[in-house]
């Protein structure tokens, strides 16, 4: 889809005209995976990547935006208050010539929000690579469980609270989305879901695709699960009513899986309020030893992920769809006009260098240049 209705050469120029700095050094654009985890520091980062033409840098539209990062948030370097660091990078008809990196400050909250929500517009429209990076609330307001199957779920509410409902409506939709999309459920496929509520997202699916053969669904929550157990019983779904974010060290809950097709983690305890930092990264790493070359992981929820990119680095997975228009999901926002939906595989080969390297810290970006996964 082109977008020169929204991203255009004068937001380029305006991007440009509004720079306090040409300065945009490393470490303003790396996430800092600490403060990220513990909620701390509430940066936003958005990478983004176009076609070309998809976003003309100049008005005869010879010149193109090919890739673009950014973070907003407070300095890091010398402590600043809140600003827009970006870098850009420019591709052309004339090759090498017109090939190359433009990095720039921007401070000011006027003029921070206005060329955010100009971008955001753009980006709402873009159909191509576009990660949104947010970090979850902080881990004190982590919901007990019993708050799940009571105030989440409100029995005897026909509709139940408005985020489930959100998810009924909305965040469903786009998971089966990505699942068809990437062509990841084959004719008796497995299915692992985490977190798996009362089975409302497991019944759809089924409905939708009564071949499958195994579905595999885990939840830690014994109201949710006997819920879930009852409303799919059928001889292919397994629940397992386990902790999932169990920590510790012990594995047995996932050497018992099969490697399934499609695993979903909706509203799970890879995400805030659910889940902990704590719990993070032993239950990505379980669940990417789980998968196959061609597994689809799709992650997502109602509250940001504590999922990040030198996280996904250091367990070998790559993003294939970072987010969704705002519009898919009736409005919700991680930022940038954009919803945080993460579709991964299994790393099969070292990424090329892009802008999106800034996000990692060099040891990981590094390896992620130079480390192929096997089988």
């Amino acid at each position: 889809m082109a977008l020169f209705t929204q991203l255009d050469a004068d937001l380029v120029s305006n991007l440009v005209e509004l720079a306090s700095s040409p300065d945009c050094p490393d470490d303003e654009l790396t996430i800092d995976e600490a403060s990220f985890l513990d909620g701390s520091a509430q940066d936003r980062h958005v990478y983004a990547s176009f076609e070309q033409g998809a976003w003309p840098a100049s008005p005869d539209r010879q010149t193109w935006v090919r890739e673009v990062v950014c973070r907003v948030g407070k300095g890091r370097m010398h402590e600043s208050a809140r600003s827009l660091w970006a870098r850009i990078h420019f591709e052309g008809s004339n090759g090498a010539e017109d090939d190359y990196v433009l990095g720039m400050r921007v401070d000011g909250k006027e003029h921070i929000e206005w060329y955010e929500e100009q971008l955001s517009r753009g980006l709402a429209l873009h159909d191509g690579v576009c990660e949104v990076w947010v970090p979850p609330p902080p881990p004190e307001k982590l919901k007990k469980d019993a708050w799940w199957s009571k105030h989440y779920l409100k029995p005897g509410h026909e509709d139940g609270s408005i985020s489930y409902q959100t998810y009924r409506t909305y965040i469903d939709d786009v998971i089966l989305d990505a699942i068809q999309d990437f062509d990841a459920l084959p004719l008796n496929g497995r299915v692992l879901e985490l977190c798996a509520g009362d089975g409302a997202f497991m019944e759809r699916l089924l409905g939708r695709r009564p071949d499958v053969a195994s579905y595999v669904f885990v939840e830690r929550n014994a109201d949710l699960c006997r819920r879930a157990r009852d409303r799919c019983a059928s001889a292919i779904v397994e629940g397992l009513c386990v902790d999932a974010c169990d920590h510790t060290g012990d594995t047995a809950t996932w050497d018992m899986i099969e490697p399934p097709d499609v695993v979903i983690a909706s509203g799970s305890v890879l995400c805030g309020q659910v889940g902990s930092p704590a719990m993070a990264e032993p239950v990505l790493k379980a669940v990417a030893a789980l998968l196959k070359p061609t597994s689809l992981f799709v992650v997502t929820g109602f509250t940001q992920s504590y999922l990040n990119p030198a996280l996904l680095a250091r367990h070998g997975l790559e993003v294939r769809r970072g987010s969704v228009s705002t519009d898919a999901v009736g409005g919700l926002s991680s930022g940038f006009g954009r919803f945080h939906l993460l579709a991964l595989r299994r790393r099969a080969a070292p990424l090329e260098p892009s802008l999106r390297d800034a996000l990692l810290p060099p040891s990981i970006e590094e390896s992620v240049r130079k480390v192929t996964i096997s089988e």
